[in-house]
């Protein structure tokens, strides 16, 4: 049984949009990933931003990024996806769960 969290919504732009890329053979990387990439450096004004495959593997890279070092405990939500403590244990530190607030699913 699958516990709903959120019901993804994508009009007619979306499907054009993908619809586009698909068509273009640039599925992966190509003009599309680098127009993201740098609007979203800009949006964050940073010197860099780089997209990845996953939302796991953007939250392992921000680990390393941050230097988190084996042993080193990361707090995180008691309520999430597994990838949130795969990604610290696969860093070698040590997840650490916390309650969350039931109002906003945020650590409490």
């Amino acid at each position: 049984m699958n516990i709903p969290i959120t019901k993804p919504y994508f009009d007619e732009r979306e499907e054009i949009a993908v619809s586009d890329v698909i068509k273009s053979g640039w599925v992966a990387q190509g003009p599309k990933t680098e127009e993201f990439e740098s609007k979203l450096s800009e949006y964050t004004s940073s010197k860099f931003a780089v997209a990845v495959s996953s939302g796991t593997t953007a939250l392992f890279l921000s680990l390393i990024a941050l230097e988190i070092e084996n042993g080193d405990e990361v707090i995180l939500p008691s309520y999430s996806f597994i990838a949130t403590a795969n990604v610290v244990v696969q860093a070698g530190a040590v997840p650490v769960f916390v309650d969350i607030d039931a109002k906003t699913y945020n650590i409490d």
